[in-house]
């Protein structure tokens, strides 16, 4: 047996330009022997939102800058001022700035027809091609994990704010399925398939955070698949 290292770099609410951009300015340095790709359910979101780009800067903006004026200057001499100070700006998104509103507020017609837009899949395959393309001119090995959701019951019952547009909301997240296996396949990197039939609704948190047992269940089922893909490598 080999000691293993494990580093977590996902990150909060990341589509694939994110975790593209993290990649390329930070994790690639890290000159892994494998990289684990387990995406496609973010980037739904800029599906369904309108006015798409590819860039998704329909969907993320750039964020607040922040100046200090000079009354500011002087007042943050006060501790008690420096508290009040941060809870003012906790809720300023200085990196970038998350959806333009909630997915209630979204017409579901138009919704539907951004579904049914190839074009609009076109940021993630551009994201996740260009990814695949560094980890492997990094010398490094990838495998790609199939995005786990609950049963679109369970994600009705717990994302009220999903639930008018629902069915092309997983429709995408499906579409983007499709991509990870087209660029796998193209790539030769191997696809990891979460069985349904492995999981139940009882595990998950959400939509598609699971509960320690199913978390238990996924990483089992994930090492299963890379074993014999290690073993080959050596």
């Amino acid at each position: 047996d080999q000691p293993v290292e494990v580093i977590n770099a996902g990150l909060n609410y990341a589509t694939s330009a994110e975790l593209l951009a993290s990649y390329t300015f930070r994790h690639r340095y890290l000159e892994a022997d494998w990289v684990l790709y387990h995406g496609g359910g973010n980037d739904a979101a800029p599906v369904v939102f309108p006015n798409y780009h590819p860039e998704y800067t329909h969907f993320r903006a750039g964020g607040k800058a922040l100046t200090l004026r000079p009354l500011e200057r002087i007042l943050l001499r006060s501790y008690v001022f420096r508290i009040f100070y941060s809870l003012w700006l906790s809720p300023i998104e200085t990196v970038y700035q998350s959806q333009p509103y909630s997915f209630s507020e979204l017409d579901p017609t138009e919704v539907h027809k951004a579904v049914q837009d190839s074009a609009n899949f076109e940021g993630f395959r551009r994201n996740l091609d260009l990814l695949t393309q560094l980890i492997q001119m990094d010398s490094s090995q990838m495998a790609m994990i199939e995005f786990l959701t609950a049963s679109p019951k369970k994600v009705g019952q717990r994302r009220k704010d999903l639930k008018p547009i629902l069915p092309d909301f997983l429709a995408a997240i499906e579409k983007n399925r499709q991509i990870m296996r087209q660029i796998s396949s193209a790539q030769k990197i191997p696809y990891i398939k979460m069985p349904e039939e492995a999981f139940t609704d009882r595990m998950f948190w959400d939509y598609c955070h699971l509960k320690p047992i199913g978390e238990e269940i996924k990483a089992d089922l994930i090492f299963q698949a890379l074993v014999p893909l290690l073993e080959n490598n050596h």
